[in-house]
């Protein structure tokens, strides 16, 4: 047991001894705690990127395509559908 407690102390030394995020903290005066990584921020405040943006009209172009081909083929399947219960 004491060997699990010495490694949680070193442990805590050691995170003692890394750069902290320093963040404003919106709950509580004062600075976020969690330790930083190399952009200098923490994991919560500067995390990985989750990549780029869409340009602007980039997305709705796309949704707009894909809603286009829906209505062609909706519309192919109801015109066959007319034919064929003629």
């Amino acid at each position: 047991m004491k060997n699990g407690h010495n490694l949680m102390v070193e442990a805590r030394k050691a995170l003692a001894l890394h750069p902290k995020c320093g963040a404003k903290c919106k709950q509580r005066d004062g600075f976020c705690i969690n330790p930083a990584m190399k952009n200098g921020r923490c994991y919560i405040h500067g995390g990985k990127s989750t990549g780029p943006k869409p340009k602007h009209g980039q997305s709705s172009n796309a949704a707009k395509e894909k809603r286009k081909q829906a209505r062609q083929v909706i519309k192919s399947i109801s015109q066959s559908e007319t034919e064929f219960s003629n």
